[in-house]
């Protein structure tokens, strides 16, 4: 069955959406989740691989979910990174825009294109689409300081949204991709995590170190790195590291 031009390009903006919710992560690193108020973790996956990183597809139906990297193996020559008091309500004031943009560009504008291709209906749908994300861009530019973006990186965010509204429905995870790498998960998983989840994720790294050590030689210096996190995540269910 062949596809009209106006199915194609429906079809298209959902798949480059799709595209850009994927990401390359390398073994040692885990991605902290923030939804409304609350914290949760995703474990990088061994299934899809290219080279040594796994391939991560973010949860398509939560553009607005917040994912930021943080390092399973600490490097103890680096800085410690934590995120700045004003980083997340800076981040919530994002929320609304994003949603609304979401539902325009995922759901209204292939509606307008099937049912009238680019006619009335894909004209007024693409205005509000970019009156929206004008609104969202500005509210970045407004609280940049907040965010740690500088000025290069607002204008490139500006730039690729600008010219592809299905990537501007990942505002909030470009925005998260430009935030430094925290670099102990372990610590930040305690100081985050609610109870039952930091005991869910006690288990899952546990686990998961255990697969990575498979890998190495015993002596080898990421031997003794995943041995060290074996540790740190194998005390009891309820301590705090």
């Amino acid at each position: 069955m062949m596809l009209s031009a106006e199915q194609g390009l429906a079809l298209g903006i959902v798949a480059f959406y799709l595209f850009d919710c994927l990401r390359l992560a390398p073994p040692e690193t885990v991605y902290f989740l923030r939804n409304a108020r609350t914290w949760s973790y995703r474990v990088p996956q061994q299934r899809w691989r290219l080279g040594s990183k796994s391939v991560e597809m973010l949860n398509p139906f939560l553009p607005w979910q917040l994912p930021l990297a943080a390092r399973l193996l600490p490097d103890t020559q680096a800085k410690t990174v934590r995120l700045d008091k004003a980083f997340l309500p800076a981040v919530s004031d994002l929320l609304w825009p994003q949603r609304v943009l979401a539902a325009l560009v995922l759901l209204a504008m292939p509606a307008a294109v099937i049912r009238d291709g680019l006619g009335v209906w894909f004209l007024l749908c693409l205005g509000l689409i970019y009156t929206v994300l004008g609104y969202g861009l500005f509210l970045v530019r407004r609280r940049a300081a907040a965010l740690q973006l500088r000025r290069e990186q607002w204008l490139s965010l500006c730039m690729e949204c600008v010219f592809c509204p299905p990537f501007a429905v990942n505002l909030i995870r470009k925005i998260a991709a430009q935030q430094e790498e925290i670099t102990d998960a372990v610590d930040f998983a305690s100081r985050n995590l609610d109870r039952e989840s930091l005991n869910r994720w006690r288990i899952e790294i546990g686990r998961f170190a255990q697969q990575q050590l498979q890998w190495y030689e015993p002596g080898d210096g990421a031997h003794r790195k995943w041995q060290v996190l074996l540790g740190r995540v194998g005390g009891k269910a309820d301590e705090r590291v």
